[in-house]
């Protein structure tokens, strides 16, 4: 049989070399025309079918978005929490020394246990002696710069006033000798306002320095019978006793508060006998509108003259005037400058407060022969080393009274807080010689809300070598009970209306069966960082739901999608 076909085949290629050679055209499969023309059409139509096929899958492959699914499934939530706050001594006293002084003997070392009035540190007197000496000569160079600031009016202000009072004479003479005697009345009017703004000065200055006297008078009787009840009650007192050492406490911090309150009533009264410019007081301020007034009819008549020395006097009432905005533009230059100088007096006095008490603490260590001694009983948690020099804000010796150790503490949200209780085990960090120290440890309590909605959380810290006051982060991992409805975080959605998910379901189309996102309300009931626990409000949920977890592009409602392998 294929050596037959073989045959044919060669019979055929003979026959076709034999009409080739000859010049004979081959014959068309089909000889009639209107035949071949049908054929073409209907090959055109189907290459256009064809076609329009493929543009039409493309155009809807990238015009529907495409979408990943997941279905419901069970599992445990985590979660986690991330504290910052600081290690300190449980119920601890710290105790922080003036920056550079140096340690020449240590009396209470590391987990002794000492008792109030103990001997911790020693210090070098004489380096201490040097320190107050430099201390007491910044003390009164800040005293001498805060008294400073506090004096009188500005030349600038004092040069103004007189400039216009050097124009008003002017403008005087001026008008003197205008050759005119109808100005009388309203130049006697100016002076008469001028003599009572003068009237007035004097006696709101006299007004002002018996307030100040009877304001001095009554801080000095108040402070008399004050001070004469503390003293009953210190001689009332049993020498000896807590109660006398409160009275004299009390005593003492009286006489200090009256002595700060006559002083600055005798401040008030200085203030009110040296002062020279009263342009802010109600009633100067209207004595001088009556000038302006009497002034301002004497210029309009003036300008009504028609002698020849109109010019001169219009020139010399600019010049009053001009002189009235440069007093002004001086009073509100010295306004500021009052300002900054009362910034300035309080920097100094804060600069002051703090050299005063560093100048204390120095004295009181010296009252004690160099030495630092405990505030209170307790054990010695953490104390400087002999040769070592204190350091600025760095607690020198801190003392635990009931001798418990070290604490974390920080803050969590309320919400995160409910999370955790007493007994959780977390991971606490922090950096300690340049390295990261790591502990397992648990919560030992959780405070109650406070009105930031924060939480105190508290966790007991093993014996080791910690720094009160340093900071450290808890780290906090919880898994929950097992829920049964959960999805990935990423299917939630929200609107106005609430939470809701989209599930896809089949909708048959002239194009076949497609997909068709459907919305599903549902109630997040917990979630953490990835997965969630939902319930659907309608029941309309299914494990074989398809649930869209992301898409290629934004999607919503009833939009057709296709979902991505």
């Amino acid at each position: 049989m294929l050596l037959q076909i073989k045959e044919k085949i060669k019979d055929i290629v003979t026959q076709k070399k034999d009409m080739f050679s000859i010049g004979e055209k081959r014959k068309p499969l089909i000889s009639n025309r209107v035949q071949r023309i049908a054929i073409r059409l209907i090959s055109s139509f189907f290459a256009l079918i064809l076609l329009f096929t493929i543009v039409s899958r493309v155009s809807d492959s990238t015009a529907v978005a495409r979408v990943q699914v997941s279905a419901m499934t069970s599992a445990e939530l985590t979660t986690k929490a991330e504290i910052n706050g600081t290690i300190d001594a449980t119920d601890g006293i710290s105790i922080i020394l003036p920056e550079g002084l140096k340690v020449i003997a240590v009396n209470a070392e590391k987990g002794k246990k000492v008792n109030e009035g103990e001997a911790l540190l020693e210090f070098d007197k004489a380096a201490i002696e040097h320190e107050m000496e430099s201390l007491e000569d910044e003390i009164y160079i800040l005293n001498q710069r805060i008294n400073l600031l506090g004096i009188g009016s500005s030349d600038s202000v004092l040069e103004a006033q007189q400039a216009l009072a050097d124009a008003q004479e002017a403008y005087n003479r001026l008008a003197a000798n205008s050759g005119r005697n109808d100005y009388a009345d309203l130049e006697a009017a100016l002076t008469n306002a001028k003599n009572n703004r003068d009237r007035v000065i004097t006696a709101t200055k006299q007004t002002l320095i018996k307030e100040a006297e009877a304001n001095l008078k009554s801080v000095k009787e108040s402070a008399e019978n004050d001070i004469g009840l503390a003293q009953q009650a210190l001689s009332e007192a049993e020498y000896g006793t807590p109660a006398y050492d409160s009275a004299l406490q009390n005593l003492e911090t009286k006489k200090k508060h009256w002595e700060n309150a006559i002083t600055e009533a005798e401040a008030g009264l200085a203030a009110a006998k040296n002062r020279t410019d009263f342009s802010n007081e109600a009633a100067v301020m209207e004595a001088q509108a009556a000038i302006d007034t009497a002034h301002s009819a004497l210029e309009s008549a003036k300008r009504e003259s028609e002698y020849s020395r109109e010019d001169e006097l219009y020139a010399a009432g600019k010049d009053i005037e001009a002189a009235r905005r440069a007093l002004k533009k001086a009073q509100e230059q010295e306004s500021v400058s009052q300002k900054e100088a009362e910034i300035e007096s309080l920097t100094y006095k804060s600069e002051l407060s703090d050299k005063e008490k560093i100048r204390d603490t120095l004295q009181e260590i010296m009252d004690h022969d160099g030495h630092v001694i405990a505030p209170g009983s307790g054990t010695v948690l953490k104390t400087l080393e002999k040769g070592s020099k204190t350091e600025e804000d760095v607690e020198a010796v801190t003392i635990s009274r009931n001798g418990e150790g070290f604490v974390f503490k920080g803050s969590l949200e309320e919400e995160s807080a409910e999370n955790f209780s007493v007994g959780d085990t977390g991971e606490l960090s922090y950096r300690l010689e340049g390295r990261t120290q790591k502990l397992d440890v648990q919560i030992t309590a959780i405070g109650t809300p406070d009105e930031d909605k924060k939480v105190l959380v508290t966790v007991a810290l093993p014996d080791g070598n910690y720094t009160p006051g340093m900071s450290a982060q808890f780290s906090l991992s919880k898994k929950s009970e097992t829920y049964q409805n959960c999805l990935p975080l990423t299917a939630l959605r929200s609107s106005s209306d609430g939470d809701y998910i989209l599930v896809l379901r089949k909708q048959s189309t002239v194009m076949g069966t497609e997909w068709i996102a459907s919305r599903v309300d549902i109630i997040v009931r917990d979630r953490d960082s990835q997965m969630m626990s939902v319930e659907s409000t309608e029941d309309t949920l299914n494990y074989s739901d398809k649930v869209v977890t992301s898409s290629n592009k934004a999607i919503s409602e009833g939009d057709r999608v296709r979902i991505e392998d």
